[in-house]
């Protein structure tokens, strides 16, 4: 929200574009890690199929790098008080003992378990402590992750700024960079209430990560992330329609799969909804929408999470999701994401 970010991602997109080539795609997330309650998060890459995939980018691993072998999306992470191990630095799998670096991961099984076959593999992890107003430079498929620290009251708490850039073919900018280099207020508030949502599937895999990067939001319920919604709904025909997907899917995923959800949907709010569905979707949600407001024994989650695919799928125009309401009533098991993956989409 504040200028000073911005400055510093104006001031890193001007090294990045002459290093890399690539440009800011607005993938900008804050950590604050309090060692003796949280940490960094857990080993991962920043970027798997399933990310790049769905914005139109070819599934190889390979074709996520350049010609000249440099990568279509690198973070910079930027410390802004000094990261040791003792409050959770970086630390970094070199490419040149991961196999699926450049090759992509197997369907199945721990990418870590084929990296750490043996002890010598173990010695190859790169620690890079950092001092404040220091960076680190990685790519979408390098692993990575914050140690835990050490849990003492003595120990200071870690800061930082991760500033994502990807080419315009691999990841388009979240929003026009012609807001840049200070964006509206607007515009920040839904990025940042964006951002919540984006990075919030973590919580089921990485709790003490999720809440580095959450903070206080790292609890929040269903009418909670319902207002994050709505902030970024107000500016959403500024994002990007590929970021607009991916915020709905991420929204929708999360609500159905909270642990509890409190408060009812006020019926008001499910005619608002209707009013906005696009023609193509409106007699399959309508549908849904009468069953729901007639089922007076439909529960809390119930109500939320149709809700939920109503608003999100009238925001992208598309239909997202099951057209079988009953999904919502199966007991499918939420599953962990994978120790290697993906950020939001994750940040170390």
């Amino acid at each position: 929200m504040y200028d000073e970010a911005w400055v510093m991602a104006r001031d890193a997109a001007e090294v990045m574009q002459q290093v890399t080539g690539n440009s800011l795609c607005m993938d900008v997330v804050a950590f604050l890690v309090r060692p003796s309650q949280t940490k960094g998060f857990s080993p991962h890459r920043d970027r798997q199929p399933e990310d790049w995939v769905p914005k139109g980018a070819a599934p190889e691993t390979c074709s996520t790098f350049k010609k000249d072998g440099m990568a279509k999306y690198v973070t910079l992470w930027a410390a802004l008080t000094d990261a040791t191990p003792d409050n959770s630095c970086l630390h970094f799998v070199p490419k040149s003992i991961d196999p699926g670096y450049s090759a992509g991961d197997p369907e199945e099984g721990d990418p870590l378990l084929r990296i750490f076959q043996d002890k010598a593999a173990y010695q190859k992890i790169r620690s890079v402590p950092v001092a404040a107003g220091g960076c680190t430079f990685h790519t979408h498929r390098t692993i990575h992750w914050g140690s835990a620290g050490r849990s003492s009251a003595a120990v200071p708490p870690r800061v930082a700024l991760s500033f994502g850039f990807s080419t315009q073919d691999f990841e388009p900018p979240y929003f026009s960079p012609k807001a840049l280099p200070f964006p509206d207020v607007k515009l920040r508030a839904a990025l940042a209430s964006a951002q919540v949502i984006n990075y919030s599937t973590l919580a089921v895999g990485d709790q003490e990560g999720w809440t580095a990067l959450a903070g206080a939001m790292a609890n929040c319920g269903a009418s909670q992330l319902r207002l994050l919604h709505r902030v970024f709904q107000s500016q959403v025909k500024r994002f990007h329609p590929t970021y607009r997907k991916e915020i709905a899917t991420k929204f929708v995923s999360v609500c159905l799969n909270l642990s509890s959800l409190s408060g009812d949907v006020p019926n008001e709010d499910l005619e608002e909804t209707e009013k906005t569905l696009p023609k193509k979707q409106g007699k399959r949600k309508k549908k849904q929408l009468a069953r729901l407001q007639a089922n007076e024994a439909a529960s809390d989650e119930d109500d939320d999470a149709l809700l939920t695919m109503l608003e999100t799928e009238a925001a992208t125009g598309e239909v997202l999701f099951h057209d079988d309401f009953d999904l919502l009533n199966a007991d499918a098991e939420v599953k962990a994401p994978k120790k290697v993956r993906r950020k939001k989409r994750s940040r170390a």
